[in-house]
């Protein structure tokens, strides 16, 4: 690793890629030095069925067949909807253009987001999924934080994640904590730029190694063990 100390956006990939291994995360969001490999069947899949939403929510373009069982999930009756709302704040936790990165610090796309006229103080995130079940309410935390931010008078911020393999919404995680979320984001930050002035990004053996991109590493089992 080099000595230099490049710009870093945070987001929700970056801080679990960090949680699972300091290394494979400098690696690919510090340094960016690890060669981008081809997108998965089931990547392609994901980036399909978002744009899907998207189109669907935003432009009013009708479902292809194989996704018009989902229409369900895009009507919610007075609720406003919108669809991959980004969302960034900069050092200090002020909201700012998700494409400024000058100033960005953390920034995400929110899936889908409502709200109502007359509830103003309350809000509603959907993360879509594709793949398998896994109630980790760690993604809508950040993006909500930042809703939050944006939008100060959203009090009540809940979220689901919606499971498309086994069409249904996930459970109800209340996501209103704004203010605590960003005190235990900016201690992360703290940790990972402190890591990054001392260039130190220790290795963590973890069940993942068999699927990571970073190769030279001797815990690496890709296409070893499979």
């Amino acid at each position: 690793m080099t000595n230099r100390k490049p710009q870093v956006i945070y987001s929700y990939t970056f801080f679990n890629d960090w949680e699972n291994c300091n290394h494979k995360a400098a690696r690919k969001h510090i340094l960016k030095d690890l060669p981008r490999g081809p997108q998965t069947e089931q990547m392609k899949w994901g980036i399909t069925v978002h744009k899907a939403f998207e189109d669907r929510i935003n432009s009013g373009k009708p479902f292809d067949p194989e996704l018009a069982k989902y229409e369900k999930y895009v009507n919610f009756g007075h609720y406003r909807v919108r669809a991959e709302l980004k969302v960034a704040v900069d050092a200090k936790g002020a909201p700012c253009d998700f494409f400024d990165n000058d100033k960005v610090k953390v920034r995400g796309k929110i899936d889908i987001q409502l709200d109502r006229a007359d509830r103003p103080d309350t809000a509603v995130i959907i993360d879509v999924k594709t793949g398998k079940v896994r109630e980790d309410p760690g993604e809508i935390e950040l993006h909500a934080m930042m809703l939050g931010m944006r939008y100060p008078q959203m009090k009540n911020i809940y979220g689901h994640y919606l499971w498309l393999r086994d069409d249904r919404l996930g459970k109800r995680h209340d996501l209103s904590g704004v203010a605590q979320k960003w005190n235990e984001t900016q201690a992360l930050i703290d940790d990972v730029e402190h890591a990054i002035k001392m260039q130190h990004f220790p290795k963590n053996q973890n069940p993942l190694c068999d699927w990571c991109d970073v190769k030279d590493c001797e815990f690496n089992g890709k296409g070893r063990n499979r």
